[in-house]
């Protein structure tokens, strides 16, 4: 089960749990990788072709 928090002002979304495992816990976050690369947008603001692999990792944020 996936839980977001939307923001409608900016037409987007932000994921904050996946199956129960919460962002921030152990200072780790849901990381969004294409094609096995971390991508630094959201993914509302990612436009994904057919044939791209979608990743979502729990792990420590790369920009934190």
């Amino acid at each position: 089960m996936v839980e977001i928090e939307i923001f409608c002002k900016y037409g987007s979304f932000f994921i904050t749990s996946i199956n129960g495992i919460q962002n921030g816990e152990n200072n780790s976050y849901w990381q969004f990788y294409v094609n096995e690369e971390y991508v630094n947008k959201g993914r509302s603001q990612y436009y994904l072709k057919s044939n791209n692999l979608v990743e979502w990792k729990f792990q420590e944020s790369p920009w934190i």
